[in-house]
């Protein structure tokens, strides 16, 4: 119920009969913090999501402050049945107040959907002040929403052959990416599954070797030390559909303001169209892909490649680039970083991740690597 609606439940002429089974109860003792209810001088915070290493197993969780005083109790409340709120303690029934729908109160089972922070006496002002936002690192607990999560949906699946496994970690690594619970997670554990590729390659080349010294030093020429060089020699060797991958940057039109953040504003060394080399090139390319021109002969007539420009090479560029910018702005948060949070999950859902899965796809059904497999 709101602030308002339980004034006016503590306000009526029953209220005494109606909460005669509350003993401790004090119905002039109510008042607001922050837009948070307080309920006889105790703060009511509603609490989002617990830890899962929590142990839930206890109806509550005393919390103390670091002088030993008593802080409040983490309420174990969601999904508790409330047939009779006179069988509740005072806690349980401040959290069972601020939950129910006044439609709903007093009436038979309601199901408590959240679970709540019931600070001692006095001390929700110090709570909201000191502990409210960092509860999340001391307490393992939150009184943030998680983020609405912006899906697809897909109604359409085509099984692909021909997909290898090079290890029991990428099998692993594959099923991590589908227990993802966001676009973002999900598009950092589809890039590891690249990612275990980077050493596990030069190891096979090595285990194929003759007796011809020289082709050791092409693979630790191949070798890159940068996860972007790692990830442009993969794509060079690997991905045999140029054109299908180029196909895969037609969304990035779509997102033009956020990709330009991205990738040029915030660019980085590796950068195919670096923001002061050629100024028309960037926007030859969002114009090509926003006519659906992704080919060769498109991007040669709109001049986005030159005369001496390879087609596959560029596509190769920009795709490792593109890529490795997109996962450093999900995994890092630091100064030069442009940071995608929750609200941008839609340019990963719409270019990064399928643009990712493309280069997945292809390179794990690349015959190069399955002759390496073998």
């Amino acid at each position: 119920m709101t602030y308002d609606e339980i004034l006016d439940l503590f306000s009526a002429p029953n209220r005494h009969q109606l909460f005669n089974t509350q003993e401790d109860l004090d119905t002039s003792l109510l008042d607001k913090v922050d837009n948070y209810i307080v309920i006889g001088d105790c703060g009511v915070f509603p609490v989002f999501g617990v830890k899962s290493s929590i142990d839930r197993g206890d109806v509550l969780i005393d919390v103390s402050m670091s002088d030993g005083c008593d802080l409040g109790s983490l309420i174990f409340t969601k999904g508790r049945i409330v047939g009779e709120f006179s069988l509740l303690s005072l806690q349980e029934f401040f959290a069972y107040l601020v939950d129910v729908p006044s439609s709903e109160f007093a009436k038979e089972e309601y199901t408590i959907s959240k679970d709540y922070f019931i600070t001692s006496p006095n001390l929700a002002d110090k709570y909201i002040k000191c502990f409210y936002k960092s509860a999340p690192i001391w307490g393992g607990y939150t009184h943030y929403a998680a983020p609405e999560i912006i899906e697809a949906k897909v109604r359409v699946v085509t099984a692909i052959e021909g997909i290898v496994t090079p290890s029991d970690y990428h099998v692993e690594a594959f099923s991590r990416y589908i227990h993802a619970l966001n676009p973002l997670e999900r598009y950092l554990r589809l890039y590891h599954c690249i990612e275990l590729l980077f050493d596990a390659i030069t190891v096979l080349r090595i285990k194929k070797l003759s007796n011809d010294i020289r082709e050791l030093s092409e693979i630790l020429s191949d070798h890159e030390t940068t996860e972007m060089g790692r990830l442009l020699t993969i794509s060079k060797k690997f991905i045999y559909n140029s054109e299908g991958l180029a196909s895969s940057f037609r969304a990035l039109s779509s997102h033009e303001v956020m990709a330009e953040k991205i990738f040029q504003n915030h660019s980085k060394k590796g950068n195919p169209i670096p923001p002061d080399g050629d100024a028309k090139k960037w926007r030859n390319l969002i114009d090509a892909l926003k006519a659906d021109n992704f080919t060769e002969g498109e991007w040669r007539a709109v001049k986005f490649l030159g005369a001496k420009d390879n087609y596959s090479l560029m596509v190769a560029k920009l795709a490792s680039y593109w890529i490795y910018r997109v996962r450093c702005s999900i995994a890092h948060s630091r100064i030069g970083e442009y940071i995608l949070e929750d609200q941008d999950q839609q340019f990963v859902i719409d270019f990064a991740e399928p643009m990712l899965l493309e280069f997945c796809n292809q390179i794990f059904t690349s015959q190069e690597l399955n002759d390496l497999l073998i």
